[in-house]
């Protein structure tokens, strides 16, 4: 730590003129969640400024942030213990009695959302006790194993409003969620929802592993009847644990996995890898236009290959979030859901006539063609998705 309030204190002074004449620059970035956020971004893009600091024992400079450096820890373990120190200050803030002053505004739509948000759990039964004497330690012991990352820094204002006995537990199952979006969704589940979801996957120790990797899931599971979790779940057991988990989180898709009739174990298997990510569209237009099982999984990896993966995501992932109440936002998203639509019932089509175009055992000539078709369409996709996205929210 004496190097943090030492010569890394020296750099961002240089980096941020503001620090230069506060008494300790320190104590005032561990005070400023946004101060905070902002040295860990100067650091990610300036990180050459840093460089005598970024050796090993040897002298020898260090560019991975696993690898221990000369002070003894790694750049990963420097981190965690900022962002905790950085939650500690924060929360001593906020549950101060003393702390009576209204919160200061920003005006940004990011900052924004993160306080609509910290105010869904602050409306929520069993929400902390701000004048609680000893509330600021309760809520630290209950989050403090939970933190690593400087992504975290910008959730402190959600976190403090998120009662200590969720943090204890579901830990990591809450500051996993790396977005304002999943927040929100963690906010919005209703209090009994992990309690369904408990009944239908009917083991104690399945919930805790949804828990740690991704409690959103509790929302669709606890619409679905125990057999068809039995029969995703089974289907899913090859997948790595955590991306298990985000599959059944991607709510709508899980939904429609689970209550269509059509879909075997088989089925789910052969479109397992992209399952977390799949719009409904996306699934729908596999399942009307009968793509066969054996072509699934080819035709989604070579589309995303062949369109980028950001191109890719605007057309087979999650639709983007608008604001309920902005009309222009609405009708927007729905321009945009058409074209989606449309663009991927044009794909899965033209993946079913290069099919009967070629022998059935000629997967690779069909990748091939496709790859053509995907990446002669991509631009004119690009243009359409530029005008037709609606607007969101920053979460960067």
């Amino acid at each position: 730590m004496r190097v943090l309030h030492g010569p890394v204190v020296d750099i961002f002074k240089t980096l941020i003129p503001s620090l230069a004449p506060l008494p300790d620059p320190y104590k005032a970035v561990m005070g400023s969640a946004d101060l905070l956020d902002a040295c860990f971004k100067i650091f990610a893009v300036k990180r050459d400024a840093f460089a005598a600091l970024l050796v090993d024992a040897q002298g020898a400079a260090v560019a991975d942030n696993a690898v221990r450096l000369v002070c003894g820890r790694s750049v990963n373990e420097v981190t965690g213990m900022v962002v905790r120190s950085g939650m500690r200050a924060y929360a001593d803030h906020h549950f101060s009695a003393a702390n009576t002053a209204p919160p200061a505004k920003d005006g940004t739509a990011r900052q924004s959302w993160i306080a609509s948000v910290a105010g869904m759990f602050r409306k929520k039964p069993g929400a902390p006790r701000k004048t609680a004497a000893n509330a600021a330690d309760v809520f630290y012991k209950s989050i403090r194993d939970s933190l690593d990352f400087a992504w975290q820094v910008p959730f402190f204002p959600i976190y403090v409003e998120i009662p200590a006995e969720l943090f204890v537990k579901m830990g990591i199952g809450i500051t996993r969620l790396d977005s304002i979006e999943k927040l929100q969704r963690l906010g919005q589940l209703a209090n009994d929802d992990i309690g369904k979801a408990e009944q239908v996957m009917g083991s104690a120790a399945l919930t805790q592993e949804m828990m740690a990797n991704n409690v959103l899931a509790a929302d669709s599971i606890a619409q679905m009847s125990a057999e068809n979790f039995k029969m995703m779940n089974d289907a899913l057991s090859h997948l790595d644990v955590r991306k298990k988990w985000d599959v059944f989180a991607n709510k709508i898709t899980a939904l429609q996995i689970s209550g269509d009739k059509r879909v075997s174990k088989a089925d789910i298997a052969a479109m397992a890898a992209h399952l977390d990510i799949l719009n409904q569209h996306a699934l729908t237009a596999i399942l009307d236009l009968k793509l066969p099982r054996e072509r699934v999984g080819g035709f989604l990896a070579t589309a995303e290959e062949a369109l980028t993966r950001p191109v890719f995501l605007s057309l087979f992932g999650p639709f983007p979030d608008v604001n309920a109440e902005d009309a222009a936002a609405v009708e927007k998203l729905k321009a945009f859901s058409l074209f989606v639509q449309n663009t991927l019932r044009g794909l899965v089509t033209a993946m079913q006539q290069l099919g009967s175009k070629f022998k059935n055992d000629d997967e690779k000539s069909i990748a091939d063609a496709l790859t053509v078709v995907c990446e002669s369409r991509r631009e004119g996709y690009i243009a359409e998705i530029r005008k037709l996205t609606p607007a969101v929210v920053p979460v960067g």
